[in-house]
């Protein structure tokens, strides 16, 4: 049966365990999301991680004993075992964790930055010098004794010196909005407006709909797509339906008219148009 890594949105802690590929449907977990930060730490045999860095394009990468991963929030990601006896230890918060008033400005100044920059995910290999330091907090973290009476404040002093690293690495790499010279509240307001769209992308949708999603006018919708995404809002939804609909066509076994229906086009024809003008074929060609 497929399972799912998943934590409840109202998690109080930092959630861990290892995750046995072999107990999983094809050795893999399909590709899913979740609102929390995920790490991972490869303990035995070997994974072929993939994660989407776009709509449409995903990044894979085989990891070994001894590489990690981290995965932001709310990205698409999936993995497969390709050795039997695969085995990986995950540990994930939501951001949320650091909202109260414990951490201070810690949420607003590292937590948000993370959350809302341009990396969907970081692998981590044991081969390279420059992530020995991170691979080292995940060890850490991976050794620590559950029933030790410190066990709480070890756990979040190694996820604070492990969101620093990330914070500074991301920074380093000019991946963070606010280092861009885009504000926070830009980053905020696509943030709600990209959810409302993968949330409803199925039902008829208007760019003033997207527009009070975040509680901005229609042109200030169009102003905050185009210089954080770099598409209208109508582009960037019309590509989402895409993705969804090139998804269920290579995994389901559903004709393309009742998958365009179920992925928001107005019309079987409608979507075909739009399906080759981006791949350069027809849905037919395509499944051929």
């Amino acid at each position: 049966m497929q399972q799912i890594f998943s934590y409840p949105d109202n998690l109080p802690s930092v959630m861990s365990g290892n995750q046995h590929l072999d107990n999983f449907e094809d050795s893999s977990v399909h590709f899913h999301w979740h609102t929390e930060f995920q790490f991972g730490l490869i303990l035995s045999g070997k994974i072929n991680y993939s994660i989407f860095r776009s709509l449409v394009n995903q990044e894979c990468s085989e990891l070994s004993v001894g590489d990690g991963f981290f995965i932001n929030s709310k990205v698409l990601h999936g993995c497969r075992g390709e050795l039997p006896g695969t085995n990986f230890f995950t540990f994930g918060m939501p951001p949320t964790y650091f909202a109260s008033h414990a951490f201070g400005k810690t949420y607003e100044k590292i937590i948000l930055p993370v959350v809302h920059s341009r990396t969907p995910g970081i692998f981590f290999l044991h081969s390279k010098k420059e992530d020995q330091s991170i691979l080292d907090l995940f060890r850490k973290f991976y050794n620590l004794e559950k029933g030790k009476s410190d066990y709480d404040i070890q756990c979040i002093q190694l996820v604070c010196q492990i969101l620093e690293y990330l914070y500074n690495h991301l920074q380093n790499q000019g991946e963070l909005l606010t280092s861009s010279g885009i504000p926070l509240t830009h980053a905020k307001r696509i943030r709600s407006m990209l959810d409302y769209i993968h949330q409803h992308y199925a039902e008829p949708l208007t760019v003033e709909q997207i527009a009070d999603s975040a509680n901005i006018s229609k042109r200030e919708c169009y102003r905050c797509f185009r210089e954080i995404i770099g598409k209208s809002p109508i582009e960037y939804l019309t590509k989402f339906r895409l993705a969804s609909a090139l998804y269920q066509m290579t995994r389901t076994d559903d004709t393309l008219k009742n998958i365009s229906r179920s992925c928001g086009f107005e019309s079987h024809g409608y979507f075909n148009k739009c399906f080759k003008k981006y791949y350069g074929v027809s849905p037919t060609q395509y499944r051929i």
